[in-house]
């Protein structure tokens, strides 16, 4: 595979912990922690032409949130931003919120 080989990358439900997600006591996330999802984001997102589509859902932490989001502006669509009552950790692992609130599909500038 070569840099920027792809059109749209989809990243649907892959990049989560069942644990993190119904252990309601659970303050901290373990299994998948922001290192290994960012690692996976960048590893992805050079993969991605210009112009491609990288549509995320159901993570356990923000893409906004990774190094290359820069590089990255969400698209303006019905439904691309949406609401949902699953926990979110910040960069450190920690909860941040029982609730997600973000968009699903960007493109690459």
């Amino acid at each position: 595979m070569t840099s920027g080989e792809f059109d749209a990358i989809f990243c649907m439900a892959v990049l989560q912990d069942v644990a993190n997600r119904n252990n309601q006591r659970n303050q901290t996330a373990t299994g998948i922690t922001f290192a290994g999802f960012e690692k996976e984001i960048l590893m992805l997102n050079s993969k991605l032409k210009t112009g491609g589509l990288f549509i995320i859902d159901n993570s356990d932490f923000s893409f906004p949130d990774t190094e290359c989001a820069n590089l990255y502006k969400p698209l303006d669509f019905p439904g691309n931003r949406i609401v949902r009552s699953r926990p979110l950790f910040n960069t450190h692992n920690i909860k941040i919120s029982e609730r997600q609130d973000g968009y699903r599909v960007f493109v690459k500038k």
